[in-house]
């Protein structure tokens, strides 16, 4: 929204109606220094500095490097803060081979969050690749295998598959919702077997385990898929709720049969309390029993 309400580019067209010399950017009517680049026939010609995809004011984010033929190639940098935090190399093809630092779709000052590994020459991972986590307030990035050893592995043969042990961030990841998954995948690249939920409360710098979170020394976040590779969840399952974030640590607690189907009685938790809820006149109340 940031991008449609304030952001423009602004340069020249051609006689034949392609951009043609330089172009700039403007956001909320003042233009960003250094930004942009030159065109030649509607094409991206020499060294440009181009906006992230999804740069906004928290995520004032660029990307530098060259273009040929509106191809990137070369060695090209993300910059952020006026720093340069990542990046990698495109070959002749445009396709991101060898190492790279590469950032979040989703990175803003909330979620400073990149990821490291290497691609094969035709633009598919490979091998290990790491998940890197810095705190807003230092800047600074550390690799959450300090912490929990976080990322995984590719299979080698370029099909971008995951397999073995992994620790993914939750989609919705960010400072105030620090959820990981923990768990396994198969040679298919499918999820088996016991997958855990853990969670890191806002000021802490050591991740927990759900059951801490959740107050039964019996149960821990999470619950196991099928081991045939059909990533059907079975057997006792504590799920976070959608909107699960620091100051709302919901869950539901229940059983799935071995089709993968909801049975029985489910649970709403709150930080591992039974909750009732009712609505009176639209509104809803809640109380722990």
């Amino acid at each position: 929204m940031d991008q449609i309400k304030y952001l423009s580019w602004q340069g020249q067209y051609s006689l034949n109606k392609k951009k043609d010399g330089k172009w700039i950017v403007t956001l909320d009517k003042n233009i960003l220094q250094n930004v942009g680049g030159y065109y030649k026939d509607g094409d991206k010609k020499g060294v440009w500095k181009d906006l992230f995809l999804n740069y906004y004011k928290q995520a004032k984010v660029f990307e530098t490097g060259k273009y040929c033929n509106n191809l990137r190639i070369g060695q090209w940098y993300y910059i952020f803060q006026d720093a340069k935090i990542g990046g990698g190399f495109y070959n002749q093809d445009s396709l991101k081979q060898g190492l790279w630092d590469e950032i979040d779709e989703g990175f803003y000052s909330g979620k400073i969050v990149a990821y490291n590994g290497e691609y094969q020459s035709n633009g598919m991972k490979v091998g290990r690749w790491n998940t890197m986590y810095g705190n807003r307030f230092e800047n600074i990035y550390k690799q959450m295998q300090k912490l929990l050893n976080g990322g995984g592995s590719y299979d080698q043969e370029g099909n971008q598959k995951k397999i073995g042990k992994w620790i993914e961030l939750d989609e919705g990841f960010y400072c105030n919702k620090k959820i990981i998954y923990i768990g396994e995948y198969n040679m298919n690249g499918k999820k088996i077997g016991i997958w855990e939920i853990m969670y890191n409360k806002w000021g802490n710098r050591e991740f927990q385990v759900m059951q801490q979170l959740l107050k039964h020394k019996d149960q821990s976040g999470g619950g196991s898929y099928d081991q045939e590779g059909n990533q059907k969840k079975i057997g006792n399952w504590i799920e976070l709720d959608e909107g699960f974030y620091g100051n709302k640590k919901v869950t539901s607690n229940g059983v799935y049969n071995m089709n993968g189907i909801k049975i029985g009685r489910w649970d709403t938790m709150y930080e591992g309390v039974l909750m009732q809820i009712i609505e009176i006149q639209g509104i809803q109340w809640r109380w722990n029993i």
